[in-house]
């Protein structure tokens, strides 16, 4: 093997050569493994021998080119029969025939398309910021203005306060979020774990969203197992994921609509799925949907929102060892989503009665253990 040959076989590029008639000449080991064919199968055949799909494409179109003009040229392609990007550059030889360098660039392309989908929800999360934000400053700076003019202690004085201290914990709640998504990147987000009831959580979780489902004319339905379910949980962080759950279903489910929470113990832990008649999840938008930044609506402001809620409660049931998907038929068919978390306890509810009380009769269940319904 002369020395010209012993460079092109360590090359990490695929090499081939063809001759004046567009017969293969050689063909080094990093082409081999890249396009999936041996030396044995190819040398000596034509171009359009050897690789038939070829034929008439891009790739062949610019050989044909430094063929007739003898001037090199490059490209880059998405190669539908390997299914991958290649980097392609082909160039005269003094043989009379063409030298090809060719490489495979798909993860540099994925990576380029990824970098370029961030910045643009960058952007676009940068705006959205930028309108929630001053949805709640406008009535402040208003709120402040009728306090300015105001009788102290008038009921013009105590609306605008009321007024300004809802706006003030929307405020409060948009910077939560945004701190909960830096804690979670970096690492810093603290558990504390304990044995808490799920009868518990929901009820938080439903105490945090109720002014919003009430706001809009919801109505709210709400089934729990009959028995006591212990989870070993942080209380207040899947308090708060049950609560982005609901929430997202408030806001993406037109004025009236309704809301339902089912949890079943469905083994080895329990299945808690937060169903609407809302607008539904668009195929397209279901593998982003628990994306940082994603937004639900083709509009990022029409629903208000940072686009993180869903992001968080991902995270934060990973954390506890459960997993949080969603289900949807379509656009304008409603959402169902379903948190599943592992169950530290599973026991009896005890129906406490007076001590004249009767037994419960055999083969009926006392009312405490029927499922609990808000």
């Amino acid at each position: 093997m002369t020395m010209n040959a012993d460079y092109l076989e360590g090359l990490m590029e695929g090499f081939v050569a063809y001759d004046g008639n567009w017969r293969m000449t050689y063909m080094n080991a990093a082409a081999e493994r890249i396009l999936g064919r041996k030396r044995r199968e190819v040398l000596g055949k034509t171009w359009h021998q050897a690789f038939p799909h070829a034929v008439s494409n891009p790739v062949d179109q610019m050989y044909q080119r430094v063929m007739a003009k003898r001037a090199a040229e490059r490209m880059e392609m998405f190669y539908e029969h390997y299914g991958r990007w290649f980097e392609i550059s082909a160039a005269p030889v003094q043989s009379g025939g063409v030298a090809v360098y060719f490489r495979d660039i798909s993860d540099r392309v994925r990576a380029l398309e990824a970098l370029r989908e961030a910045d643009r929800r960058k952007d676009e999360f940068l705006a959205t910021l930028g309108h929630e934000l001053r949805n709640p400053l406008a009535p402040i700076r208003n709120g402040l203005q009728l306090l300015a003019m105001a009788q102290p202690g008038s009921e013009v004085a105590e609306e605008a306060r009321a007024m300004m201290e809802r706006q003030m914990r929307h405020l409060v709640r948009l910077v939560d979020d945004l701190l909960e998504v830096s804690r979670i990147s970096t690492g810093k987000l603290e558990l504390r774990r304990e044995p808490v009831e799920l009868t518990g959580l929901v009820a938080a979780a439903i105490e945090t969203s109720r002014p919003l489902i009430d706001g809009e004319g919801h109505e709210l339905r709400v089934e729990l197992p009959a028995e006591v379910v212990t989870l070993d949980a942080d209380a207040v962080r899947i308090a708060q994921v049950l609560a982005n759950v609901l929430n997202n279903a408030a806001k993406y489910t037109p004025r009236g609509g309704r809301i339902e929470l089912v949890a079943r113990i469905e083994p080895p832990g329990v299945a808690i799925r937060v169903r609407d008649n809302g607008i539904g999840i668009a195929p397209e938008v279901r593998p982003r949907l628990f994306q940082r930044f994603a937004q639900v609506g083709s509009a990022p402001h029409a629903y208000g929102g940072l686009g993180i809620g869903l992001s968080i409660a991902r995270n934060l049931v990973e954390l506890h060892g459960g997993t949080i998907e969603a289900q949807s038929d379509g656009t304008g068919k409603g959402s169902v989503f379903i948190v599943r978390l592992p169950v530290l306890s599973v026991r009896p509810r005890i129906a406490v009665r007076p001590d004249n009380a009767r037994p419960p009769v055999r083969g009926h269940s006392p009312k405490a253990d029927s499922p609990r319904r808000w």
